[in-house]
């Protein structure tokens, strides 16, 4: 934040001083950067370009001390360095860093109308100074809208615990609140909404949509809706609930997940190795939400442990008992990708139940490639059940591969399913 600036000119030679403080959240070292930008200056009009200045908090910044430094260059408007021209603009910026008190943040809060314009920038908030005592509500109203992209929560300070939990979402009252995807900018990890290993948080009654006539390349379309992510080895996500939203994504993007969990943090491509129980996801549920138009429902990948004493779970996509908690997963699939309502790999205690996935519904099309209702896999020591799940699947010309319920599992792994209902299973063309 700059708080001072001098001008001057001597012999046609033109000198600029900024003073930045840079503020952060007790890092004990770290580095800080300044873009900046070039305009009017001086009633000298500079090129449009950029530069960047970076400097490195040492090891002995300790909290409430400073550490400053001055960097003098010489640059040209569009951030290039000069040699000592006498006509060149002189730049020197002086740089604080300095430690800010941490104010966790309890109580409801609506957001737009109050300290937050905007459910990013409570995120943002919250992700410094945490949450305190009694919990944190952010309640969306009934027709709210923001845009929002790969927005992470990861909560540097004073994270939820069970009893002061983190809630996000609507309050049940329709029109639910809409949050639309801005566009990304990968191929393999762009979100809405990305939670990094923070444990006790609820996302609810949200609307998330992909818009396609905004997003119209894959590079831009969203590859999850929610994603559950490690932080590292040692930090998954614990007491994570997400219930009564609907996602609707594009098909067109073959790796669209309404709901993800996954053994990495934002690289999908990097696994983790997890040798202690604080690395596992813990406790999950997925209940009620309603999933369309993608090419894979709930997606979820633990680690598979060769000793199988480490293992994710518990993990609940839906409830056995209760039908009012099942998942809808519709329109799914519609390419020559490998389609899935659910697929699971090493998730220990897994229970599906009372799902619904009909690829045809809410103005889906006949399946073209493989398509699969639920799909698990897992090892020695893992228990699944299956229960009172409704499967309603239709294919088109010829797929490689239809079917209802996929299960591998090896080594003494505990399987249940029953009382599934399995519909379907059709080609308009060739045979069934």
């Amino acid at each position: 934040r700059r708080f001072s600036e001098s001008v001057a000119s001597v012999g046609g030679q033109s000198s600029v001083s900024r003073v930045y403080t840079v503020t952060t959240s007790n890092p004990p070292s770290g580095t800080v950067g300044i873009s900046y930008f070039p305009s009017e200056l001086n009633g000298n009009v500079e090129t449009s370009g950029m530069f960047n200045l970076f400097f490195s908090l040492g090891p002995n910044y300790t909290t409430g001390s400073s550490y400053s430094d001055i960097l003098p260059t010489s640059l040209d408007g569009a951030g290039n360095l000069l040699a000592d021209v006498p006509s060149a603009l002189q730049y020197s910026f002086a740089i604080t860093a300095s430690t800010s008190a941490v104010n966790p943040l309890s109580g409801t809060y609506t957001i737009g109308n109050g300290p937050f314009a905007t459910l990013e920038d409570a995120i943002n908030e919250v992700n410094v100074n945490g949450v305190g005592a009694g919990g944190l509500n952010l309640v969306l109203p009934p027709n709210y809208t923001e845009t929002m992209v790969n927005v992470d929560i990861d909560i540097l300070n004073n994270p939820p615990t069970v009893n002061n939990p983190l809630i996000i979402g609507g309050d049940g009252t329709l029109p639910l609140p809409i949050i639309n995807a801005g566009a990304g900018g990968t191929l393999d990890r762009d979100a809405v909404i990305r939670l990094i290993g923070t444990d006790n948080v609820t996302f609810q009654n949200l609307v998330m949509v992909d818009p396609p006539l905004i997003n119209d390349d894959n590079y831009e379309r969203m590859e999850w809706g929610i994603a559950l992510l490690k932080k590292d080895p040692t930090n998954g996500c614990v007491n994570t609930l997400v219930q009564n939203c609907t996602i609707i994504l594009q098909a067109a993007d073959t790796a669209s997940t309404g709901i993800y969990m996954g053994n990495h943090s934002i690289d999908p491509t990097v696994y983790y190795t997890v040798t202690q129980v604080s690395g596992l996801h813990r406790n999950i549920n997925i209940r009620g939400n309603n999933l369309r138009n993608l090419n894979r429902g709930i997606w979820v990948r633990g680690y598979d442990d060769p000793s199988n004493l480490l293992q994710e779970g518990p993990i609940t996509i839906g409830d056995t008992v209760n039908t009012l908690f099942g998942n809808t997963i519709s329109r799914l699939g519609g390419n020559a990708t490998p389609a899935y309502g659910i697929r699971t790999f090493h998730a220990n205690r897994l229970t599906i139940g009372n799902n619904t996935i009909q690829n045809q519904a809410s103005g889906g099309v006949p399946a073209i490639g493989s398509l699969t209702g639920i799909s698990v896999e897992g090892t020695t020591g893992t228990f699944y059940t299956l229960h009172r799940n409704t499967l309603q699947l239709l294919g088109g010309i010829m797929p490689s591969n239809m079917t209802g319920i996929f299960a591998r599992v090896t080594g003494g792994a505990s399987l249940r399913i029953t009382n599934n209902d399995v519909q379907g299973l059709q080609m308009l063309t060739g045979s069934s």
